[in-house]
């Protein structure tokens, strides 16, 4: 059976759903237990800036979130950039598949000649920050898999967003902005799709299922 992630949006805030997306999007390898103390984090975290920026504890009556340990919240999320600089290098190279599945043509760089994992993956290496190609396809492009769908969904809810002229959208839009998380699940909706009717290098069982309950 696929791996499941559920977000119940009629029980939790909508910060919690997108802490749990972003969870997974970094940690797709973590158990299930090893999410929910990684998005817990993420929500003190966002709470914490919320409160510093605003003044106002609204929503740090969620005690489980606002008295977590400082500690424990570093190393929680001490890899995090990192690893979701992976993914959005990831990203490029399933949104090309992903371009080219549905009959549109890639946007490929200059020096990419054809549409091979290959070829991609020497250009977006540059992005993880791997001068080996063996050691992208090996830690970030396999390690990517299971939520390759996700992480091709925020790179382009990002890019809708700079296309729009809103230059500061990162991935920590997913908890702080109810429309971006939305245009991500739908998006991410649609790449699962397009990867179960097509013949990319990704095996759809190895997806992560994402549904939301409304």
């Amino acid at each position: 059976m696929p791996r499941k992630l559920v977000l119940d949006s009629k029980n939790q805030s909508l910060f919690e759903c997108g802490a749990a997306l972003l969870a997974l999007l970094a940690f797709p390898s973590s158990t299930d237990g090893e999410l929910k103390e990684i998005a817990a984090s993420l929500c003190s975290d966002h709470l914490r800036a919320k409160f510093k920026e605003a003044g106002n504890p609204e929503e740090l009556v969620k005690a489980k979130y606002a008295f977590r340990d400082e500690g424990t919240i570093r190393k929680d999320l001490k890899k995090l950039d990192r690893l979701v600089r992976d993914r959005m290098a990831a990203a490029h190279v399933g949104i090309a598949f992903l371009r080219n599945a549905i009959g549109h043509r890639p946007n490929l760089p200059r020096d990419v000649k054809r549409l091979s994992l290959n070829q991609l993956s020497e250009f977006a290496m540059r992005h993880a920050k791997q001068s080996i190609p063996e050691n992208f396809e090996t830690r970030v492009w396999r390690a990517s898999l299971p939520v390759i769908h996700l992480a091709a969904a925020v790179a382009v809810a990002i890019s809708d967003r700079e296309r729009m002229g809103e230059d500061r959208t990162s991935y920590g839009n997913i908890i702080t902005d109810v429309e971006f998380l939305f245009d991500v699940l739908r998006y991410t909706k649609e790449h699962e799709i397009i990867i179960k009717n097509s013949k990319l290098p990704i095996k759809p069982e190895k997806l992560v299922s994402i549904q939301l309950v409304q």
